[in-house]
């Protein structure tokens, strides 16, 4: 009985009252938070190329904390079509016509999207990064490890459907 509770209290936090906020309230944040931010309708990079997303959110933990992005679509359908156009290029978490994607801790996206039986897809991890010893050579790494870790993400996701 308490298993099943504790899976019915996931579903509810990503369902239709829960939403980002629910999905924050899950999320054990750091001590050293300042304070936790949620901002509706983010128009944060990792969610912008989402034309069919009909929310869009991000909470951050301030002074450069961990941070979980958020977006809701009307079907499946629509969410697939996104992702398979515009695949981010961090871990994500399908759940239903929702997906969240991960900038949290290491060891704390997993065990989340678990807990709200979501569908895990990460094959970022491993991938190598990419250095420079100037700042316009760290941007171009940055450009291009994102680059590569959104085929890797898009790679995935046409496995899955």
């Amino acid at each position: 009985m308490v298993i099943v509770a504790a899976v019915l209290v996931g579903r509810a936090a990503i369902g239709p009252q829960g939403g980002i906020d629910g999905v924050r309230a899950l999320i054990e944040w750091p001590p050293g938070c300042k304070s936790v931010d949620t901002i509706h309708e983010s128009k944060s990079p990792v969610l912008r190329d989402w034309p069919h997303a009909v929310e869009r959110a991000s909470v951050h933990c301030t002074v450069a904390g961990p941070s979980i992005f958020y977006a809701s679509f009307d079907d499946e359908r629509a969410l697939r079509h996104d992702l398979l156009a515009a695949p981010p290029a961090s871990g994500l978490c399908l759940v239903g016509a929702t997906v969240l994607i991960d900038g949290l801790d290491p060891g704390q996206f997993g065990p989340l999207c678990r807990e709200l039986e979501g569908h895990l897809v990460d094959e970022t991890v491993g991938l190598p990064e990419s250095g420079g010893a100037t700042f316009e050579e760290i941007d171009r790494a940055i450009a291009r490890d994102n680059r590569r870790a959104s085929a890797a993400q898009g790679r995935a996701l046409r496995r899955l459907w």
